[in-house]
């Protein structure tokens, strides 16, 4: 079952049209649940990397993701995108542990012609494989509004 997902997915992302990178660099900030700072660097046309600095106000936590991008073909501006990654947190107030687990994300994002900014809105559910007591093992409420400045 696993090889058919990698292969309808790798098909899925090879056969899509190779031209959704307007930028190299952006960083910025995440509002929403959680909050934090956050930076994105394309790797190639579709392929991005993102590092966010979270904090839900109790825990302090980094996410790393990867980040396929497909255009919108009804507007240029606009592109959505996909992908998976990982987190680590730590509880600071209570000091009751850490958290490690995997994440995914499914966004929109508008980059603007006349400035060089970009907005985005996205869902990153996450799955905690190792949580402190308090922690949710999976959390499906976490989305975000994101402002960068394009380098």
């Amino acid at each position: 079952m696993q090889k058919i997902l990698i292969i309808i997915s790798s098909l899925f992302i090879f056969s899509s049209v190779l031209n959704a990178q307007k930028y190299d660099m952006s960083v910025g900030l995440r509002l929403g649940y959680p909050f934090g700072i956050n930076a994105k660097m394309f790797l190639n046309e579709i392929t991005a990397i993102e590092a966010t600095v979270l904090s839900d106000g109790n825990d302090l936590g980094v996410v790393g993701l990867m980040d396929f991008h497909q255009p919108c073909k009804r507007n240029e501006n606009w592109q959505w995108y996909y992908g998976a990654g990982a987190h680590l947190g730590l509880d600071i107030f209570d000091g009751q542990g850490i958290s490690l687990g995997l994440d995914a994300i499914a966004g929109a994002e508008y980059i603007f012609k006349e400035a060089p900014i970009s907005i985005s809105i996205d869902w990153i559910p996450s799955l905690n494989l190792i949580k402190p007591e308090k922690e949710n093992v999976l959390n499906l409420m976490q989305f975000g509004l994101s402002a960068r400045y394009i380098f």
